[in-house]
């Protein structure tokens, strides 16, 4: 896998490690190889090359994306006003070869909460969910939103926001945690 974060420097991404507990390594732009111990790949500019990972794990981040553009997006936006619901769509992907059934859960906040959804999707196809906060306190300031993707057999993957209000921004990221 290629990785790059144009316009940005130190980047850490994580990825899931290979399942015959093989090493991550990297291959920078001038050819210089090494190993990930730690899992994490640290991107900027320049792309660098990913090798010895869980091809089916990592595309499991790209079955979400938040928002409703065709466009991608380094930090897609949802916008609410002060003390609406907020609806907050989301475009789920199956990239695998066989059906599989997603699972998108929605992180409880100190705010407001949506209900979780099952989607069952054949190989390729999309499938818009969308899912609306209600309120429960007033929205702070600033304050963290996730919604995590799982299919049975393989680790979960999260888009997360850290929200200013209005704008809430949802980059994806693996958890380090992640369950199997």
């Amino acid at each position: 896998a290629f990785i790059s974060a144009p316009g940005k420097e130190g980047v850490r991404v994580a990825f899931p490690p290979a399942k015959r507990g093989g090493a991550l390594r990297i291959t920078d732009y001038q050819g210089n190889e090494t190993a990930a111990a730690d899992g994490f790949v640290t991107a900027g500019d320049m792309p660098v090359i990913a090798e010895g990972f869980d091809l089916a794990a990592l595309k499991l981040c790209a079955a979400l994306r938040v928002g409703t553009s065709e466009l991608p997006a380094a930090e897609p936006q949802v916008v609410v006003d002060a003390g609406e619901r907020m609806s907050v769509p989301v475009l789920v992907r199956n990239p695998y070869d066989a059906a599989k059934t997603f699972t998108l859960t929605p992180a409880a906040t100190d705010w407001g909460k949506a209900e979780p959804v099952s989607v069952r999707l054949a190989p390729g196809e999309e499938k818009g969910v969308e899912f609306v906060y209600a309120a429960t306190a007033p929205v702070p300031g600033v304050s963290k939103l996730s919604i995590s993707i799982a299919v049975p057999g393989l680790m979960s993957a999260v888009a997360e926001a850290t929200t200013t209000s209005p704008a809430f921004t949802f980059p994806p990221r693996i958890p380090s945690t992640a369950s199997s």
